[in-house]
């Protein structure tokens, strides 16, 4: 594609290397179970992985997808070609953790996970009723697939 020709050789190789070495997130595991009511790997693409993690928790959420966070490999990918927005929501084998927490176990969290070393962002909140929904400059975005599929 041409936004790959446009990255710089050391952009690419970082895309390529996340891709094929990724790194769990394991040293965030006791923050996770100190304060989360919810958590879960994103492996089969964020959309469809937060979907999951809705339906079974029985809630909502409202996400603003300018808040997730990319490597400035992937953002610039994205600047050459703002089509890939929802392969980089829906792709998978991200390997990052997704979690929800109640807003007052919140600033222990990003203490936890500060001195953990992970790097923790808020990307929306959990909602009444059982719709997700996903927000780019004031509009809802919808997805063809919101996930990766194996077969």
């Amino acid at each position: 594609p041409d936004w790959l020709r446009l990255l710089a050789p050391d952009e690419r190789a970082h895309l390529v290397d996340r891709y094929l070495s990724p790194r769990p997130r394991v040293a965030l595991a006791a923050a996770v179970a100190r304060h989360a009511s919810a958590a879960m790997d994103v492996s089969d693409g964020l959309v469809g992985d937060l979907a999951k993690m809705m339906t079974a928790s029985g809630t909502g959420a409202r996400l603003d997808a300018a808040a997730v966070p990319l490597s400035s490999a992937a953002a610039r990918a994205l600047a050459i070609d703002p089509a890939l927005r929802e392969r980089v929501l829906t792709g998978g084998d991200d390997y990052e953790v997704l979690l929800a927490c109640p807003p007052e176990r919140l600033d222990e969290l990003r203490e936890d996970a500060a001195a953990a070393d992970v790097p923790l962002v808020v990307m929306g909140k959990v909602t009444e009723g059982t719709d997700v929904t996903w927000m780019a400059d004031g509009r809802v975005l919808s997805f063809a697939s919101s996930r990766f599929e194996h077969f």
